[in-house]
């Protein structure tokens, strides 16, 4: 399943899930250069931010659903790159 396939498939209206689409775009516009070229981990990118963006409070807004969807997911790679390694959790 692809990002769009997930927003296409959510419980929405059908002016929701345009709206859900463009701010997916958007979104996704704004941080891809965050991901790299390596198509999987785009692609893991890509149905991360989608599923995050279904799963918020849908608003009228593009612009704040955007917002919350980069905000979402900054968060959670922060947690994500916050958490030790086995690497790094037995070194001193």
């Amino acid at each position: 399943m692809d990002a769009y396939q997930i927003i296409r498939s959510a419980p929405h209206a059908p002016a929701t899930l345009k709206l859900l689409r463009k701010a997916f775009d958007e979104a996704w516009e704004s941080i891809a250069g965050n991901f790299g070229d390596q198509p999987q981990t785009i692609q893991a990118a890509r149905i991360k931010l989608a599923k995050i963006l279904v799963r918020l409070p849908t608003k009228e807004n593009v612009e704040q659903m955007r917002t919350d969807a980069v905000l979402r997911m900054a968060r959670d790679y922060q947690v994500i790159d916050s958490q030790p390694t086995a690497k790094t959790a037995g070194a001193s």
